[in-house]
């Protein structure tokens, strides 16, 4: 049930914030059946290319349709949000499948997708600690595939280079594996009540105000006791917080942090 109200964020975060051009016919999540029967059949074929060949999870993809001809059917698989193409496949238009050309886009890391998705929900600056809960929670829920690509991607680029997990997705796979409240879970808004309350009655809380933003999120690294972790900012030397028992709104631990 959680992971399908992750999965229901997710396409309504795709309907909001979608960058790629509208006159094309795109669809999200990248299995999602295009209405006409003929580019149907051949973006079947395009996945099925990918799934054979290649790391694919229709999860992190737009499907766009870039080119329709008497030749062939063009698609890009983008990832969600993403103006740039990861796999470009040429389907000819007799469906041959001894004839699909597909092009990888090997330099596109995840490095440059991280700085397009904080200028998507981010316009005005900021990263990952900024989102909405519900961002953080629906890349969480996507990021052991894009592990899953990233080491494919390396392999790719070269069989000797080995993998390397960098702070961006050792953060979310290990740290701060984000997620949505449940029905047992106190608010957002409980939350950050408790936590404001306990800064103003801290020594140390009090004397790195005023705080510059206020980041929220709701940690499941351990399902079974979920966490706000409730993160304030003076600056990025001078940070507090505070972690909440998300079910019984007690306050776990509370501290100056060093980012």
């Amino acid at each position: 049930m959680k992971k399908r109200i992750v999965f229901l964020f997710g396409l309504l975060l795709v309907l909001i914030c979608l960058s790629t051009a509208v006159a094309e016919d795109a669809v999200t999540p990248a299995d999602q059946p295009f209405q006409n029967e003929a580019i149907e059949q051949a973006h079947l074929i395009a996945q099925e290319k990918l799934k054979k060949d290649y790391v694919y999870d229709p999860r992190l993809f737009t499907c766009i349709l870039k080119a329709e001809t008497d030749e062939a059917f063009e698609f890009t698989f983008n990832w969600v949000y993403s103006t740039v193409a990861i796999y470009t496949v040429s389907v000819p238009s007799d469906l041959d499948e001894n004839h699909i050309e597909v092009i990888y886009n090997t330099d596109y890391s995840m490095d440059f997708y991280y700085t397009e998705l904080c200028a998507c929900f981010c316009p005005q600056g900021g990263l990952f600690g900024d989102w909405t809960i519900e961002q953080k929670a629906w890349l969480s829920s996507i990021i052991d595939a894009h592990w899953e690509l990233e080491v494919f991607r390396t392999y790719s680029m070269n069989p000797e280079y080995v993998p390397f997990k960098d702070l961006f997705f050792k953060r979310l796979m290990e740290h701060e594996r984000c997620g949505l409240p449940d029905e047992n879970s106190i608010s957002k808004e409980a939350a950050l009540s408790i936590a404001i309350q306990y800064t103003q009655q801290d020594k140390t809380a009090s004397s790195l105000k005023p705080w510059a933003k206020v980041q929220i999120f709701y940690l499941i690294n351990n399902p079974d006791k979920p966490v706000w972790y409730i993160r304030f900012l003076k600056d990025y030397d001078n940070t507090y917080t505070v972690t909440i028992d998300a079910y019984t709104g007690q306050i776990q631990k509370a501290s100056k942090m060093d980012l």
